[in-house]
């Protein structure tokens, strides 16, 4: 998965956009959300995905506690089919060529 931005609010106002950045292959990533804005005790809040080409909207609500807590938000990767056409103009293609396809 790509950079990836989550949007932070309160009350239904946006208090923070949050990128979220998989290093490498990663299947997840962790950030501390008081990093990007203040989150006071007692309060609801709530997390979701802004709209992405890789991955379904998903949401999770928190309230604030005295406690440390981590929040799972899980990320549903959304699939394409692809085609794909190779071509030697007119000539057969070798048979040592091979295509390695990426995501």
């Amino acid at each position: 998965i790509g950079p990836l931005s989550l949007e932070l609010t309160l009350h239904g106002s946006v208090v923070a956009m949050i990128p979220v950045n998989f290093v490498g292959n990663a299947r997840e990533a962790t950030c501390a959300l008081d990093a990007f804005a203040p989150l006071y005790l007692g309060h609801s809040y709530e997390v979701r995905t802004l709209e992405s080409v890789e991955v379904f909207p998903a949401r999770i609500e928190f309230t604030t506690t005295l406690e440390a807590t981590t929040l799972l938000l899980p990320l549903k990767r959304m699939w394409k089919c692809a085609s794909i056409s190779v071509r030697a103009d007119g000539f057969d293609l070798p048979p040592a060529v091979s295509l390695q396809l990426r995501h």
